[in-house]
């Protein structure tokens, strides 16, 4: 190394003398400055954070990197802006030695400042240690200097250089931990304490390296230099301390972005930590915190009460051993010299393990619920939570359970419980009398057991769908009536009710089943009388409308006999006169030119042309044929139209024209109203087919004309009422009305006018039967409505409405 002291005796004015340029002094100064900054926001960082060893000297080391190279690059910045006569280079292994002198005094220095606790000798240590440091790697660094002069140092100023870095340094240090510390409450205040700290040790580094300088002094020597391999030129190294010093900038922000965090993550820890003892002082719950050892931490005043009889154990550092100890032989739990050592056994491996909440009774009769979690530092959180109402209810819950069971099991219906998977929970008396299964046997198993096929495969995926989709599709149907299974293969209709239970132990479906096999046999039954009943209804009509029909063909059909006789005897005397006019012609046709023609002959047949009165002929002929072509088309009218009113009762709904069915009833009802009522007809031509079973609808207005004709006979026999039809579309609705002038009804009559045979006609008029089947028809077979409007003796109107698509409707 190239290092002298100046003797006395020598004359500095022989000294080379050279300039600094003062952008990069600046220079140098903030280099030093952001590296202290960056180290102490790191060694922050080290105090207040929970690391891992490994963790701890990665951060020193990252530390040290940011402070190491903010004092070198300090040094050689300030190296760069010297400029003297002479070239210089530098020794690169002494360049490097500098370096790493300044990355170890660095290291140090972290390592003593950077625990939890800071006092006045570790900040004396460490700026001790810093100053060595950066007076060790100037003085290598600039033994580093390579050129032709011979470097003496002044050593009073060599001496000054140390200590003013030494000074400086702890100066620096005393800033930033003791005056950042009393401030720390302030932000602004420990902000300042930080960037003032920083720019002191900042200071700490130029100082003693422009004092060193001011002590280097630069002779000629009697030799010329031979450069070396391990030499550096000067570009080479500003390159190399432009890289350091760019990355001491990066090691700043980093610090910066570190510090901000950690502050963050220091006030959400402390509020952490003073909501977590105000919730452990404020929790009904006992709370004790144990170490990694098992031995108490802290513990809150809820668990001091419930360990009352043994509160003098419950210290700091007292084994958990010893506390559990201390409640078997208090006699808290109600164990036996023999139990105690299994006991402390079983409850020391439930905290070692922490493996989870188990329940503990006292013998006062209390019970506990004690949740165990293992805690970052590696220990054991205990909370003990009072259950013993919980228990009590467990208690009462489990009774009313059984008296639940009790009346489940004396319903006159099953009930079947379920969960999501379709598992049986609950299978109740009459549903093992249904099914019979018994409840030991089907307790467990999935409910697609009591399903036929097909449905028995597809029964899981409903459930999940229904559970996906909240689709109240069970059991492959959107019906109530399916089909069940018994244990005997025999499958039987059901009625299928399904309520959805959100508990706690998850979703369940509560079942109740019926078996309606009986049922379905009374119904048949009751369709076979309703069958009967609407097939006399049905005769009443055809003997209500007989006579009738046979009057209205009757008319047509006489007068077309009257006009075939008339024709018979016109033709007879025709062919009369035709025979003899044709012998004529032909005797005319053969008879010799010059011939006389019979005039006897002729004159008899002039006489029998006369007497056919040919004018006659020719008006009345033509008039007989268009009568009996029109009685003929009134003939097949009624009869067409008693075809269609006539039509066969089905079970399918099939589309029907409404107009068509209210002019052939009233076509097929004529006789009924033709001497007491005009009919108004304003029907709408446009009027959609709708689905519905023709035969009953055509019996529904052939019950409400004839009653209509009735009313209007009932009210004036004499002189004609009005019976009014219309039919409109409203929307996806055919609405039809009814209406009549005659003698209306008053509202006791209205009560009761579509109750079975209920009636105010006279005897041998009518059953009661009409408007209770058309109402069946209507409202229970199509979906529809029936309102009236009848004021007596002012009329009625009836409106009936029809949906386009009828629902089907059993």
């Amino acid at each position: 190394m190239n290092f002298h002291f100046l003797p006395p005796e020598m004359d500095k004015s022989l000294a080379h003398t050279g300039s600094y340029d003062p952008v990069l002094v600046v220079l140098s100064y903030i280099i030093a400055a952001l590296g202290a900054y960056a180290a102490l926001k790191i060694v922050a960082h080290i105090r207040h954070s929970e690391n891992t060893k490994k963790a701890r000297w990665g951060w020193i080391m990252a530390g040290a990197l940011a402070m190491g190279n903010g004092i070198w690059s300090m040094h050689f910045i300030g190296m760069l802006a010297y400029s003297t006569p002479d070239s210089i280079d530098y020794d690169i292994n002494l360049t490097v030695l500098s370096g790493v002198i300044a990355m170890l005094a660095s290291a140090a220095v972290i390592h003593i400042v950077g625990n939890s606790t800071v006092s006045l000798k570790r900040i004396a240590g460490g700026g001790l240690v810093l100053g060595a440091g950066i007076a060790g790697m100037h003085y290598v660094g600039s033994s580093a200097m390579v050129m032709d002069d011979v470097i003496f140092y002044d050593p009073a100023r060599f001496l000054f250089s140390i200590i003013a870095g030494l000074l400086l340094s702890s100066f620096g240090l005393f800033v930033f931990f003791i005056v950042g510390r009393h401030n720390s409450s302030s932000k602004s205040h420990a902000l300042a304490s930080d960037f003032f700290g920083a720019a002191i040790l900042g200071l700490a580094v130029s100082t003693t390296h422009y004092i060193a300088m001011s002590a280097t002094y630069f002779f000629h020597a009697d030799f010329q230099h031979v450069p070396k391999s391990t030499e550096i030129h000067p570009s080479t190294l500003g390159a190399a301390v432009a890289v350091a010093a760019l990355l001491v900038v990066g090691l700043s922000v980093i610090a910066t972005f570190v510090d901000r965090h950690l502050r963050q993550a220091m006030a959400s820890a402390q509020e952490s930590r003073t909501a977590m003892f105000d919730i452990m002082r404020a929790t009904p719950q006992g709370v004790v915190v144990l170490d990694e050892n098992l031995n108490i931490v802290t513990h809150n005043d809820a668990f001091t009460n419930l360990l009352r009889p043994i509160s003098r154990l419950l210290v700091k550092g007292t084994p958990l051993e010893t506390l559990i100890r201390g409640w078997c032989e208090a006699g808290i739990v109600d164990t036996t010299p023999l139990d105690i050592e299994s006991y402390v056994s079983a409850h020391l491996q439930r905290y070692t393990t922490a493996s989870g909440i188990y329940e503990e009774q006292f013998r006062d009769g209390r019970w506990f619920s004690i949740n165990t979690k293992k805690t970052f530092q590696g220990g054991v959180i205990g909370i003990w939570t009072d259950i013993t109402k919980h228990k009590q209810a467990e208690l009462e819950s489990r009774s009313r359970e059984d008296y639940v069971r009790k009346i489940l099991d004396n319903i006159i219906s099953g009930v079947v419980i379920v969960d999501e998977q379709g598992t049986i929970l609950m299978f109740n008396c009459v549903a093992e009398a249904t099914f019979g299964y018994e409840n030991s046997e089907i307790l467990g198993e999935n409910v697609s057991i009591l399903v036929p096929h097909p449905h028995r495969d597809r029964h899981d995926d409903y459930i999940a769908a229904h559970n996906s989709t909240e689709t109240p599709r069970i059991l492959g149907t959107g019906t109530r009536e399916l089909e069940g299974l018994r244990k005997n293969g025999e499958t039987f209709p059901i009625e299928l009710g399904i309520s959805k239970l959100d508990t706690e132990q998850g979703r369940q479906f509560i079942a109740v089943v019926s078996d309606i096999s009986q049922r379905k046999k009374d119904k048949l039954h009751q369709e076979e009388l309703e069958r009967d009943l609407m097939h006399a209804s049905k005769m009443e009509a055809i003997g209500l409308l007989a006579g009738g029909i046979a009057h209205e063909i009757n008319t047509p059909t006489q007068y077309i006999g009257d006009n075939l006789t008339f024709l018979q005897d016109v033709v007879g005397n025709i062919l009369a006169v035709l025979r003899p006019t044709h012998t004529l012609v032909e005797a005319l046709k053969n008879a010799p030119d010059g011939c006389p023609v019979d005039a006897e002959e002729l004159e008899k047949l002039a006489t029998r042309l006369n007497d056919l009165d040919i004018d006659y002929l020719e008006e009345d002929i033509p008039q007989a044929i268009e009568q009996s072509l029109n009685g003929v088309k009134d003939v097949a009218r009624i009869v067409l139209s008693m075809k269609e009113f006539s039509h066969p009762s089905t079970k399918e709904k099939t589309l029907a024209d409404i107009n068509a069915s209210l002019k052939n009833t009233l076509t097929v009802s004529r006789n009924e109203w033709k001497l007491f009522a005009d009919i108004e007809l304003d029907l709408d031509e446009n009027l959609p087919q709708i689905q519905c079973l023709p035969g009953e609808i055509n019996q529904v207005f052939l019950n409400m004309i004839v009653n209509a004709a009735h009313a209007i006979q009932e009210l004036n026999a004499s002189e004609k009422g009005t019976i009014a039809l219309s039919t409109r579309l409203r929307e996806d609705i055919v609405e039809v009305k009814i209406s009549d002038t005659g003698a209306g009804m008053s509202p006791k009559v209205q009560k009761h006018m579509f109750d079975p045979f209920f009636t105010t006609k006279k005897v041998g008029k009518g059953t009661g039967q009409g408007l209770a089947i058309s109402w069946d028809i209507v409202v229970n077979k199509h979906g529809g409505t029936i309102q009236v409007q009848s004021h007596a003796g002012k009329g009625t109107t009836f409106t009936i409405q029809l949906p386009l698509t009828a629902p089907d409707i059993e």
